[in-house]
């Protein structure tokens, strides 16, 4: 956290407040599939927009896909989101 105050002092900003957002438990499964479609999907253009030579972003894609068997086998991602207020420093 020390280096995201020296970051932000640096920049000129100061925080105001800043809150944690656990996604509830009903939502994980939602939200875990939800995320990989869609990042399964931006790979997708990138791997189409590279061709043959996007074995990188190909074996991305079979990683999202090993994560969407872990899904349905009943494993979900427990992800926090920041909130965080910020203005700038009046020094």
């Amino acid at each position: 956290m020390n280096e995201s105050r020296d970051h932000l002092k640096i920049n000129g900003l100061e925080k105001v407040v800043m809150d944690r957002i656990k996604i509830p438990q009903c939502y994980r499964m939602f939200w875990g599939q939800s995320h990989l479609m869609g990042y399964e999907e931006l790979l997708s253009k990138k791997v189409k927009a590279e061709g043959q030579s996007g074995q990188a972003l190909r074996d991305s894609l079979k990683a999202v896909e090993r994560l969407e068997e872990e899904l349905d086998a009943g494993i979900c991602l427990q992800s926090e989101y920041f909130c965080l207020l910020l203005k700038r420093s009046s020094k």
